[in-house]
């Protein structure tokens, strides 16, 4: 009877206070996952990928479940990809390369597997490469090679055909 009195307890303070897990994934004797909890649930989780001491990966869960990441992919201090979740799915990257706040590309994704991307002139926000996947494969590209605002060629994984 103890035991499950115990347990009702350690489910109760659980349930009710909020603490940081600290693990050492890499067994250097540093932690390098972090993983944040509140009333029991877990609400985000930062990781140090590279072992330099900064946080390069952080990601946010709601109820749970992963919402949102961010993510710096060249260990510059800036988070400059951002990964958006849908029920704990992967529905949309997008990726700011020179920091300007604005997406130089965009993937968008059906249950996590890639459907299509755009990518963006860094002056002009304006797309210049539209690509379409088949099951996650590029199936067809679509550039804009004059900055004229159509794209001029169209390429097929099967054959390259230009408009």
């Amino acid at each position: 009877m103890s035991f499950y009195v115990l347990l009702a307890i350690e489910k109760y303070r659980k349930s009710n206070l909020s603490w940081v897990s600290k693990i050492d994934s890499k067994k250097d004797g540093k932690p390098n996952l972090f993983y944040y909890y509140q009333k029991g649930s877990l609400v985000e989780l930062e990781a140090d990928r590279n072992s330099d001491g900064k946080i390069d990966e952080r990601c946010f869960y709601n109820g749970g479940i992963i919402n949102y990441c961010e993510v710096d992919d060249n260990y510059d201090g800036v988070f400059e990809t951002k990964n958006y979740f849908k029920n704990g799915v992967l529905n949309r990257v997008e990726i700011d390369l020179n920091n300007d706040k604005n997406p130089n590309v965009v993937e968008n994704y059906i249950d996590g597997v890639i459907y299509d991307s755009g990518y963006y002139r860094e002056l002009t926000h304006k797309i210049w490469k539209k690509v379409l996947y088949e099951n996650g494969i590029i199936s067809q590209e679509y550039i804009d090679q004059d900055s004229k605002g159509t794209f001029d060629i169209m390429m097929n994984t099967t054959n390259m055909d230009v408009l």
